[in-house]
């Protein structure tokens, strides 16, 4: 006659504990979750808030400045940098209506690019009613 192992029924007991330790919990989670539903109604929407402002006319005069020249108002005194190969063929110039037709020193333009450059400063203004 054999007598058997007090650790056969520890084998098999093992397992079967191990999975009701996992089964209960993970049911418990699923169970928990509930949908969210949406709590806010329609209404009037409140005025924005600015955050930041730029009208890059700090220092406008009769001489145009490349981008990466300028300064903003203070106190912030917000400066600017570009990608340098986008500061070439005449990119990256604050034009201003105040300034002449010729061509910037410097700028990169083509014959008869910069003729129009000051007056694109007024494109902006007329689009936003200005």
């Amino acid at each position: 006659m054999t007598t058997p192992s007090p650790h056969r029924h520890r084998r098999r007991l093992l397992p079967a504990i191990t999975a009701a330790l996992t089964a209960v919990p993970l049911s418990v989670a699923l169970t928990a979750v509930h949908p969210v539903t949406a709590t806010a109604e329609p209404g009037v929407p409140q005025a924005p808030v600015v955050v930041f402002a730029e009208d890059f006319e700090n220092g406008q005069g009769t001489t145009p400045a490349l981008l990466t020249a300028y300064t903003g108002l203070p106190p912030v005194n917000q400066t600017y940098d570009a990608d340098p190969a986008w500061l070439t063929a005449c990119n990256g110039w604050l034009a201003s209506l105040q300034q002449a037709t010729t061509t910037p020193p410097g700028s990169s333009c083509g014959s008869g690019d910069w003729q129009g450059g000051p007056d694109h400063g007024r494109s902006p203004g007329a689009v936003g009613g200005r």
